[in-house]
């Protein structure tokens, strides 16, 4: 049952190590941001939240900072960033959070045409909702020469070359951005990911153990690790994981529930009745009138290997322009539907593919 999964808790990687951020954020701001202590002191608690809590409670901070100071730039950027970072991770949807990041950044960039953040925020949303990946690279780019030592521009210029479909450039990126600011453990884990969207599982799974070595009490760490081990298809390593993540925070009985498998075939059938779960809790909730994106319908059809869903359900994505389409031709999740023609006739209509990226997945075969 799908019960007996951990639950993804909050992160608490940043905690102490978002001060890092706060200061080089300090260090980043113009002397004139900083008179008005109050204000500033409200930025600095919506950057670091950016790092230590889910998307919206950081766009709710730069919210009541703008609605204070409706002339303060750096909090409108940071407001247009977080809407920008709300979006992508699904948490609003498209048609509704995009016009709020343009306004936002305009509004920012009109006060102050050195604010980066703002730019990239705009840059993001170029590639993610009008798929002008050429123009969102020309932003991005202009935020970074802002801000050359900010990680999170490398991270963002990362994100337009998976775009491109160029994944060790990608990678590359998300080297700096760990390079620059090696205290925040969410540049480590980000680059653990992007190993794994590259198909470098190795130094993924090294990567999250070394973090897991620092942070072994959260929870995501181990869904993610997770991830890894299905793609390398280490099935009863997937599964086990979620028994040391259990043992980790104290839960006894936790760990007990998790299923004892004796073949990666009997632990993929373990996943395979809490991904029913899933899809049923799913169904409950969209029944309940919640609304669920169509990404995280694909998603659950393709943990159970599902091509008719899974494809039913990446229409639904490009008619939305839903941000899960980035990770519909990236993931390693989606990989055991590549070579079906429906794919390749639904991939062919993307419209920011450029020819000589049209498959970005088969150099990693």
């Amino acid at each position: 049952m799908v019960a007996l999964r951990p639950a993804r808790w909050p992160s608490r990687l940043a905690g102490e190590d978002s001060i890092q951020a706060e200061r080089d954020s300090a260090f980043r701001l113009p002397a004139k941001y900083r008179q008005d202590t109050a204000a500033y002191a409200s930025y600095l608690r919506g950057l670091a939240l950016r790092f230590s809590a889910p998307p919206s409670v950081s766009r709710d901070t730069f919210a009541a900072l703008v609605e204070r100071k409706p002339l303060y730039a750096p909090g409108l950027s940071g407001l247009a960033h977080a809407y920008a970072l709300t979006t992508v991770f699904g948490r609003m949807p498209p048609a509704e959070g995009w016009p709020k990041v343009e306004a936002a950044a305009r509004k920012a960039i009109a006060l102050d045409s050195a604010s980066a953040s703002a730019y990239m925020a705009l840059g993001l949303m170029e590639m993610f909702w009008h798929w002008n990946i050429a123009r969102g690279g020309q932003l991005i780019d202009k935020g970074l020469a802002l801000e050359p030592a900010d990680p999170e521009a490398h991270a963002l210029r990362g994100v337009w070359f998976r775009w491109r479909g160029e994944t060790d450039s990608n990678v590359a990126e998300a080297r700096k951005s760990y390079a620059l600011d090696p205290l925040n453990p969410y540049w480590g884990v980000r680059l653990a990911r992007q190993l794994r969207l590259d198909r470098k599982y190795a130094e993924s799974e090294a990567m999250y153990r070394r973090m897991l070595r620092d942070y072994p009490r959260d929870g995501e760490l181990y869904n993610e690790l997770s991830d890894v081990y299905k793609a390398m298809g280490r099935m009863r390593d997937a599964l086990e994981i979620f028994r040391t993540a259990a043992e980790a925070s104290g839960d006894s009985l936790g760990a007990a529930q998790v299923p004892v498998t004796t073949s990666d075939a009997d632990a993929a059938r373990v996943f395979a009745d809490w991904n029913h779960s899933e899809l049923r809790d799913l169904e409950r909730r969209k029944q309940a009138g919640e609304v669920i994106a169509a990404a995280a319908w694909a998603d659950v059809h393709a943990k159970l290997q599902d091509k008719d869903e899974t494809l039913r359900w990446f229409d639904s994505m490009l008619v939305a322009r839903d941000p899960g389409l980035l990770a519909a031709v990236m993931d390693p999740v989606y990989d055991y539907l590549r070579d079906d023609p429906r794919y390749r006739a639904w991939k062919a209509k993307l419209p920011w593919l450029e020819p000589k990226v049209t498959n970005p997945i088969a150099a990693h075969r």
